[in-house]
């Protein structure tokens, strides 16, 4: 018997990094218990933890050497985190390889019912995102 995919999550936009992790800061008094500690290779400035949400902030050299997505994803399916930032800022065009691991992310958010914002992001992307309307909802500036 086969199982059926997860839904993807939306893909939330947001002109800046203060303005997405408030849309995606937990209300007061949420619990974060299933939150477990982030992994030593998740420092700053790549990885942050601010108000209950994980911001990442990849650099052009890691994406197209290091697929830093996979273990982004990891910190959803492995450490709990279910609201993510991900700061594009400066950010060349990139390939497909970081685009397939967004899908992942997306996957995995869908799958437990987190959420992912993107801030940002260059209009090379924004126009991308809108050849996968089929698949992913795309959202600007949250719900």
């Amino acid at each position: 018997m086969t199982q059926a995919s997860p839904r993807f999550a939306e893909v939330e936009l947001y002109a800046d990094e203060a303005t997405a992790v408030a849309a995606l800061r937990p209300p007061a008094g949420m619990s974060r218990e299933t939150r477990l500690p982030l992994p030593e290779w998740a420092a700053p400035p790549e990885v942050a933890d601010s108000e209950g949400v994980t911001v990442l902030r990849p650099s052009d050299a890691a994406i197209r050497d290091d697929r830093p997505g996979l273990r982004y994803r990891d910190l959803i399916r492995h450490h709990g985190r279910d609201r993510l930032v991900l700061n594009m800022a400066g950010l060349r065009p990139f390939g497909h390889p970081f685009h397939d691991d967004i899908f992942s992310i997306l996957g995995e958010l869908g799958f437990v019912g987190g959420r992912l914002a993107i801030c940002g992001a260059g209009e090379w992307y924004v126009e991308r995102l809108e050849w996968y309307r089929r698949s992913i909802r795309v959202v600007q500036g949250g719900r």
